[in-house]
């Protein structure tokens, strides 16, 4: 199973706090996966998560999409209006991989 990690809990997983701890532990030494790609791959990057993501890529449990396909749908999600959360990224990375689980504090997702 994979999990998308939206960039605004992210702290949860760098500190981590009470909440993130097991999502981490999970990552980390459980057999569950990262779904990284366009935005999301960089904002994750811009938060601090690199090593994370370079551990879970070691162990075959980083999944990269195609950035300029998660872009590329990002951009038509915006477009089109229907999205009530600001991250379209995290709703394209999820059409694309099939992942339902998110790692988030966006209500609106």
């Amino acid at each position: 199973m994979c999990i998308i990690v939206d960039a605004n809990s992210l702290h949860n997983l760098t500190g981590p706090t009470e909440n993130g701890k097991p999502v981490l532990q999970w990552l980390l030494r459980g057999r569950g996966g990262l779904i990284v790609g366009g935005k999301l791959k960089r904002e994750l990057v811009r938060g601090g998560f690199t090593e994370t993501m370079i551990v879970l890529d070691q162990a075959g449990r980083l999944k990269r999409l195609d950035d300029g396909k998660v872009d590329e749908l990002t951009k038509k999600i915006q477009a089109e209006g229907k999205c009530c959360s600001n991250d379209f990224h995290v709703i394209a990375a999820a059409i694309i991989s099939g992942c339902r689980l998110l790692y988030t504090r966006d209500k609106a997702l």
